[in-house]
């Protein structure tokens, strides 16, 4: 289980007085030379999904679905052609697409289109949002690109079908907020030091890109992701300059050193992971010098490493946001008192393999939010009372298997929001439990005495 959870990033856009033209509007039939690029458009597409179905000959274009015009000018300033799963465009984009000069954001995400990124997208000046990501688009990034000087979100991320070396005109884009390259395996980004040039960027997604570790992107940046890039050695000490950042993926890479000692001034941190980067080991007092320090924390996943040491109440005292915490598959013990009351309310805990002791934690029935729960492999040996079952029936994922667990399992209750129930390998005995016929989606009661 991991808790690495989507984050939903919305990027303040600059206002843009745009409406869906109705009947009220004075530019109903929009204006004529759009409307016949638009047609245009819709020509060399392939919409056997009839997704621009409503494109038709009259004159009424700002009403078309997918289509924004000004409430004033009549003029196009958005076109939402995103493709999803069962319905998608292919085919070819029309050169047509740049007589809609006024453009604001242009949306050709998740297609099926199998050419080349149009060079001619860097002649709409006025473009503010150019998201391509997963359109189907193959070989090199178009330098032209970096001629959109008002861009302020560019999304570019792929299936690793984008090739050839990342164009450094990309750096002229000094609006720019938000870049994704996710996914570009096959680019080649040797030359990215002009990422530092972007003093306005926020959010950088470099995941599965393989660059080079000496690249760190501009010092304001608020989201840095770089999932899945082979790093190895210990986190480069030049990351320590975005103390700006809320949200700090360095999941999925090759680390083979403790956590460094600078995150604490990473003040602003809600999300941080190194979930299955191998790390070695974590001395015991380095844990509450990073980590425990950062109080605005929500999230955090250092599961499937090699960590060593024990976790006290002192790592926590200051993570009162804490809403996510997995540190599965390390070799860390927990030890804290009896009557520790956690500061924090959780919705997901990961311990699975951790030192537990003998006995289930006495806190765990005071976080009554709890949704995922993840306890196996964790030394226990123990009968579970009423009340404790009454607290679990409460949890929707829930895993204590290959414990030592004795005793019978109660009949759970209807209301029991099970959704996945894992209590194989333990010394549970009796009949089988009544269970609603709904719940759980999936349940292993394997390895036991039943």
């Amino acid at each position: 289980m991991s808790i690495v959870l989507p984050v939903l990033v919305l990027l303040a856009l600059a206002t843009i007085n745009v409406c869906f033209c109705n009947n009220r509007s004075t530019h109903l039939n929009c204006i004529e030379s759009e409307r016949q690029a638009l047609l245009k458009l819709k020509q060399d597409f392939g919409d056997e999904s009839n997704m621009l179905a409503s494109w038709s000959g009259d004159g009424k274009c700002c009403s078309w679905a997918s289509v924004i015009c000004g409430n004033l000018t009549g003029h196009v300033l958005e076109l939402h052609l995103e493709g999803n799963l069962t319905r998608f465009l292919r085919g070819k984009i029309s050169p047509s697409l740049a007589d809609l000069k006024d453009l604001v954001h242009l949306d050709l995400s998740n297609n099926c289109f199998v050419d080349i990124i149009p060079p001619f997208l860097g002649s709409m000046k006025k473009l503010r949002y150019l998201n391509l990501s997963y359109g189907g688009f193959r070989g090199m990034i178009p330098p032209q690109l970096g001629n959109l000087s008002d861009l302020q979100y560019l999304d570019l991320s792929t299936h690793g079908i984008l090739t050839g070396m990342i164009p450094h005109q990309l750096g002229n884009l000094s609006n720019l907020r938000y870049l994704d390259l996710r996914g570009g395996i096959g680019l080649n980004v040797e030359n990215l030091s002009w990422l530092c040039g972007l003093s306005l960027m926020e959010r950088l997604d470099l995941s599965g890109t393989s660059i080079p570790s000496w690249i760190f992107g501009p010092k304001d940046l608020v989201f840095l992701s770089l999932y899945g890039n082979d790093f190895q050695g210990p986190i480069p000490n030049g990351l320590q300059n975005l103390t700006s950042l809320r949200h700090f993926d360095l999941s999925r890479n090759l680390f083979n050193s403790s956590i460094p000692d600078w995150l604490h001034k990473f003040s602003f941190l809600e999300f941080f992971s190194l979930e299955r980067s191998p790390y070695d080991f974590i001395p015991c007092g380095k844990l509450e010098d990073s980590l425990g320090q950062l109080s605005s924390l929500e999230q955090v996943d250092l599961s499937f490493n090699k960590l060593e040491g024990t976790i006290s109440e002192i790592h926590f005292v200051n993570l009162t946001r804490l809403y996510a915490f997995d540190v599965s598959k390390n070799s860390l013990s927990l030890k804290v008192s009896p009557d520790w009351i956690p500061p924090f309310q959780l919705r997901v805990l990961g311990l699975r393999s951790c030192h537990l002791g003998s006995r289930f934690p006495s806190w765990l029935p005071l976080q009554k939010n709890l949704f995922a729960l993840d306890i196996s492999n964790s030394t226990l040996v123990e009968t579970i009372s009423i009340r404790f079952w009454e607290f679990l029936s409460q949890i929707s994922v829930l895993n204590l298997s290959h414990n030592q667990i004795h005793g019978e399992i109660p009949n759970l209750r209807e209301t029991a929001p099970f959704g996945s129930l894992y209590l194989q390998s333990n010394s549970l005995l009796g009949p089988l439990p009544n269970m609603s016929s709904s719940r759980p989606a999936e349940i292993n009661l394997s390895n036991n005495n039943f």
